[in-house]
């Protein structure tokens, strides 16, 4: 996307979890997409993208957003022995340096998501409240990702 003569980078993720609303006569249906790890692994590969287009003088800056209304994305469990550990996005996590999934990760759980990830930036993962439906609340993460920023890197 082009604005201002600026050249801006837009990655995009959203994940839900089963819900059925009908707001203002008109009805939704979301599904439940599950795997929650290969979701993780794929919005900090957008990150990695977006800095790769960055330092290839592609666009001048980018944003990788995140909005589900599954809570396991934003939810810290306490739990540190997962698969995907490197891979959680709970509300004040920081993300930086080589991800990888654990050893013990089978390759059906991949599913095509190899790894490294490897980010030259840092990004405290913040999430805000988008809306609520039905006793289901829905959040967002924007992360951006500016050019030339080699310090700490926080989402909004």
């Amino acid at each position: 996307m082009r604005a201002g003569g600026r050249r801006t980078g837009i990655e995009l993720k959203y994940k839900t979890t089963d819900l059925g609303a009908t707001i203002g006569g008109e009805v939704y249906e979301l599904r439940n997409h599950s795997a929650q790890d290969t979701g993780r692994f794929a919005f900090l590969a957008d990150l990695m993208r977006l800095e790769g287009l960055l330092e290839a003088g592609r666009i001048d800056h980018g944003f990788a957003l995140f909005l589900t209304n599954d809570a396991s994305y934003w939810r810290d469990t306490g739990r540190r022995d997962r698969t995907d550990e490197d891979f959680r996005l709970h509300e004040g996590r920081l993300v930086h340096g080589a991800l990888s999934w654990d050893e013990r990760t089978a390759d059906t759980t991949r599913g095509g998501h190899e790894g490294p990830i490897i980010l030259s930036g840092s990004y405290t993962i913040r999430w805000q409240r988008y809306s609520a439906v039905n006793g289901s609340e829905c959040r967002y993460a924007l992360v951006e990702v500016p050019a030339g920023a080699e310090s700490q890197r926080a989402s909004r």
